[in-house]
């Protein structure tokens, strides 16, 4: 069976449990999702496919399938290779008077977004609120359960998998003619130019096969 190298597009499902309680954080799986109570009505649940180094896991994991054959494997991630250690330049003494304008009544464990930065409520003290903007899984050793199906030949596939990871869709679908990637999905047409020639040169860049992008309704 062929290893998986650096540039293979492969399709797999996973599971990620905070290590210490086994708590489960992050799945494909919509049943079990809705089981372990974190179900989200913005996710997209089911098996995903991405490029090996292409940064669209966990770089521990990326790091892990290269060499692997499809199939089932666990994996246990210091937080360095996760969501990363925690960073005591990223806690932030916010007046409350910041959330007064915002109408937010600043609680312990809130989840709140600052300038566009979204941070957790760590303690409230009077006039002062310390916030902290690290990742809310950051300082936490994690493991991952993971099931590589298979390593994707299809070029259509992958330039779908580009566009669906890209974009947080599930339902691109892509023809490829003589070197022309025709894209249909939802709104196609109507992306901003800035966006359809940053996946055309990554499409290219990723799918030897495709010189050219068109994307149509």
């Amino acid at each position: 069976m062929a290893k998986i190298k650096k540039g293979d597009f492969v399709e797999l499902d996973y599971d990620g449990y905070i290590k210490d309680d086994h708590l489960l954080f992050d799945t494909t799986d919509e049943k079990k999702a809705k089981e372990h109570g974190i179900f989200s009505q913005k996710a997209e649940y089911g098996k995903i496919i991405i490029c090996i180094g292409e940064h669209q896991i966990l770089p521990g994991i990326d790091k892990f399938l290269e060499g692997k054959e499809p199939g089932k494997y666990e994996i246990n991630l210091k937080a360095e290779e996760a969501f990363g250690k925690k960073d005591s330049k990223l806690l932030k003494l916010i007046p409350s008077s910041a959330f007064k304008k915002s109408e937010v009544k600043p609680m312990q464990g809130l989840q709140v977004n600052i300038d566009g930065m979204i941070g957790t409520i760590r303690s409230v003290n009077g006039g002062r609120i310390i916030v902290d903007f690290n990742h809310p899984l950051s300082g936490k050793e994690i493991k991952y359960e993971l099931k590589v199906d298979r390593i994707v030949d299809s070029d259509s596939e992958k330039v779908s998998a580009i566009v669906n990871l890209a974009l947080g869709i599930n339902d691109s679908k892509a023809e490829i003619k003589e070197g022309k990637a025709q894209l249909r999905f939802g709104n196609a047409s109507k992306l901003p130019a800035e966006i359809k020639k940053h996946l055309s040169e990554r499409i290219s860049r990723l799918v030897g096969s495709v010189k050219e992008t068109e994307f149509v309704e």
